[in-house]
């Protein structure tokens, strides 16, 4: 029997009490393995020197704290052909026009080479909802008509409605939408105004939970908030972040703005949490340096609430990934609790020429964290690479068993699906608190799969064990805050090298026959 933990509250909102757990008795019973998490933090070394500073001065290891299962698909074999058979019935009906440009073949193509070459389903995100008990997993649907899927045609939004146990309901409604699910979004999208050889649609898809009050009935409502980026005319072309609220209005999505500013070339991964507000949302807009903005998603007009001024060139190899979801307070010391607030999130990195790898992409766990009635937000904590003891696909299927070979290697996470704390019982029948979250994520822009992992809490609990002292003498120390910031962030792709080697060696990755071959 699975018990929610009953003094655990929503990671995301400090209001909305998880009365379901998303967790069934199959994923606590999976197979865990340990995943080693080398991490950075001020706090957990009680270092605030940041002359002469070195990134291994406020380095730890949690070799035992974490564990993963083994991934679980999200697709399925008959996934593509159901995509491409709905596309063509929307695009019979006239009602969704830009749904054509899925259809750029010749006429001579046969159908089950056109799905297998030219359709690709990935960047799958999901979150649960409570209160209807079941997961909402929305995924970008790329067509290329060159089949090459860094080179999409048109990116479409597909959702699908999951059970507990991770299995597709078919036919599903909610009941304030007439969409019936799986289905494709018909989000307004803009015409590429330079053909079919450039790009449209939407990129990136994010989705999380709102929960809100619903002020006709008094009663507490969910619904799934999906972010993407897309490019717009009316922005001269020019790639924005989109708020979207399907079950709201199925067609419009609000474009954010940032207040005062003119619009920048491309606008992309933003990291969107809740905070108190529920007619708001925040974004993580930039790791480093971290800076935190706030967007009325009724009108799309974003304000810059804590860090830095903006750059010209904020591409960094550290971006945002996940959904950014709420610590529970009753998790965190007491002397932390009552002063502050807490966010854990899974960003990724960008890095050229680690190890025989050309470009390679990877996941890192990091820790937010503000005062009460504060917007003065600081980064606690960021790991280095974090793979969960996955062997990444090749980009070029061809190169599998030659990895070192390959253009490059991506592991992207989507989402942070849930994260609740259960009751279960130990080696010795005693009643013991665990955590479990659900990660969602891609290899080489091809698939959709999901890990579940234990134990981030007692990970995040290690950060902050130091003395009570220590940690309140660190969040004292405001003038060296931001620096501090940008140091960790830098940190979190130092053991680049380290980590290929390692990985290089872990997983086989060989060489083709023209060169060294698998050990």
């Amino acid at each position: 029997m699975i018990d929610s933990h009953n003094i655990y509250k929503s990671v995301s909102g400090p209001s909305f009490n998880l009365l379901n757990s998303p967790i069934s008795e199959k994923i606590v019973s999976l197979d865990y393995s340990d995943v080693k998490i080398p991490g950075y933090s001020f706090i957990e070394k009680g270092i605030d020197e940041i002359e002469n500073f070195k990134c291994g001065d406020v380095r730890f290891h949690d070799d035992h704290g974490v564990k993963a299962s083994k991934p679980h698909s999200l697709d399925q074999k008959r996934d593509m052909k159901i995509i491409r058979d709905k596309a063509l019935i929307i695009n019979g009906t006239g009602e969704y026009p830009i749904i054509r440009k899925c259809f750029l073949d010749k006429a001579w193509e046969k159908e089950d080479v056109i799905v297998k070459k030219k359709w690709y389903k990935f960047a799958g995100s999901s979150t649960w909802l409570d209160k209807y008990q079941v997961f909402f997993l929305v995924s970008r649907v790329a067509y290329s008509h060159r089949s090459l899927r860094n080179k999409a045609t048109i990116s479409i939004l597909y959702a699908q409605v999951f059970n507990k146990n991770w299995e597709e309901i078919l036919d599903y409604q909610f009941p304030q939408s007439d969409i019936v699910f799986p289905a494709i979004l018909p989000v307004n999208l803009d015409e590429n105004p330079r053909g079919d050889n450039a790009f449209l649609g939407a990129d990136d898809p994010r989705v999380m939970l709102r929960n809100y009050n619903d002020t006709t009935s008094g009663t507490q409502e969910q619904e799934p908030v999906i972010i993407f980026n897309t490019y717009r005319a009316d922005l001269g072309w020019k790639r924005a972040i989109h708020v979207y609220r399907p079950l709201t209005n199925v067609k419009e999505a609000i474009p954010m703005r940032l207040v005062g500013m003119e619009p920048r070339q491309r606008e992309k991964n933003w990291a969107p949490f809740f905070d108190e507000d529920a007619s708001s949302i925040n974004f993580v807009y930039s790791l480093n340096p971290l800076r935190i903005v706030k967007c009325d998603f009724n009108n799309g007009a974003c304000n810059k609430i804590s860090g830095d001024d903006f750059e010209e060139d904020e591409a960094r190899p550290l971006r945002g990934g996940t959904n950014v979801v709420r610590i529970p307070a009753s998790f965190l010391p007491k002397h932390l609790a009552e002063k502050r607030e807490y966010w854990f999130g899974i960003a990724r990195s960008h890095d050229h020429k680690c190890g025989c790898i050309e470009r390679i992409y990877r996941p890192h766990s990091f820790v937010i964290s503000k005062a009460y009635k504060t917007d003065d937000y600081t980064m606690d904590y960021v790991s280095s690479f974090v793979d969960f003891n996955i062997n990444t696909m090749a980009w070029n299927p061809a190169l599998e068993k030659a990895k070192c070979t390959d253009s490059k290697s991506v592991l992207i996470p989507n989402s942070i699906a849930y994260w609740d704390v259960i009751t279960t019982k130990d080696k010795n029948g005693k009643d013991q608190l665990e955590d479990i979250m659900g990660v969602t994520y891609s290899e080489a822009d091809i698939n959709n799969r999901l890990i579940h992992v234990k134990g981030f809490l007692q990970h995040v609990a290690k950060i902050f064990s130091g003395q009570k002292e220590t940690v309140v003498n660190h969040y004292a120390q405001v003038e060296t805050a931001r620096e501090e910031n940008n140091l960790l962030s830098n940190c979190a792709t130092s053991l680049a090298q380290e980590y290929c080697k390692s990985a290089e060696k872990k997983f086989k990755w060989g060489y083709d026959k023209n060169g060294k071959m698998s050990t």
